[in-house]
């Protein structure tokens, strides 16, 4: 499989995991809280489909509330490439910011959710490591409302993961991986009537 298929494919999962939570009558908060620790311990974190998902199901959204088209298979692939594409974007960037790659980048969209979504998946050249992670913060809490403290809840539990990409528990870090996706993929098809 080419890596902008497994990329996709990554993405369309995580898509199917939040439609089949919101299908339980979760909040849009309570969604993106289960999605962050089903990220780490069943899964792996996927920032443009975290992001994505956040400013989908946050109540602040000026004209983005049609980032999903559908709920049915065209719609999550829909969506799925918009994201596989930001992904893309996010890899091309990193390696020409550490000079990996003499080639210089430019996106030109009109989509509003990727022009959102863009500026949060990497630093600026000029921002500290603690400036970017403010950035998000501050970012979660505007989506969600500044007196709700959802936001701040959100980022809490996004940063309570981050740095235990290795963490031995982690069905990321198994030998069947692979094996273990296929299983959450066939049990998300199942729910949501996909097979």
């Amino acid at each position: 499989m080419s890596n902008d298929l497994r990329i996709f494919h990554a993405n369309f999962i995580v898509m199917k995991k939040a439609i089949s939570l919101k299908k339980r009558g979760l909040s849009g908060h309570l969604i993106i809280l289960e999605l962050l620790e089903w990220f780490h311990y069943e899964y792996i974190f996927i920032g443009s489909t975290f992001f994505f998902l956040n400013f989908y199901l946050c109540p602040h959204k000026p004209g983005l509330s049609r980032m999903v088209k559908s709920f049915d298979l065209y719609g999550l692939r829909n969506a799925s490439w918009d994201l596989t594409f930001l992904q893309e974007y996010r890899l091309k960037i990193e390696k020409e910011m550490n000079m990996k790659d003499a080639e210089r980048w430019l996106v030109y969209s009109d989509d509003k959710a990727i022009k959102k979504i863009i500026p949060l998946l990497s630093s600026y050249p000029s921002e500290s490591h603690s400036e970017f992670y403010n950035r998000i913060r501050e970012t979660l809490i505007q989506s969600w409302g500044k007196k709700t403290g959802i936001g701040k809840k959100i980022y809490e539990k996004m940063m309570q993961y981050e740095g235990y990409e290795k963490f031995l528990n982690r069905k990321a870090n198994q030998i069947n991986f692979d094996l273990h996706i296929q299983e959450i993929e066939k049990k998300l098809d199942q729910e949501l009537g996909l097979t």
